[in-house]
């Protein structure tokens, strides 16, 4: 059994596998591999989506929490800006300096 027309023996499972590859992957099949060398390289390819899936998931939740925070952060500008307001209209003096501009009291 051929892999793929390359000249190389390989493999059931060899043949399985560069088969169910999208052309541009299953190139890197093309040249004579021992057993060990295709296990070895089918457990880095896992590794690195497990470690990639990883990553996409973790960075999610840092967008998340990022979002969170910075909305936690523009509602107390509101809050104080709204002291502000109400201090404007007592006729006391700004507690956070959030003084809404001229004439929006």
């Amino acid at each position: 059994m051929e892999c793929r027309g390359s000249g190389f023996p390989c493999s059931r499972r060899e043949a399985h596998l560069a088969s169910s590859l999208q052309p541009e992957r299953w190139q890197t099949f093309l040249r004579p591999f021992e057993e060990r060398e295709l296990e070895t390289q089918i457990e880095i390819a896992l590794y690195r989506h497990q470690t990639e899936r990883k990553l996409r998931q973790k960075n999610l939740e840092l967008k998340s929490s990022n979002r969170t925070m910075v909305d936690r952060e523009l509602r107390m500008i509101e809050l104080k800006s709204e002291v502000d307001a109400l201090c404007v209209k007592l006729g006391q003096p700004l507690r956070y300096g959030y003084a809404p501009p001229s004439g929006k009291v």
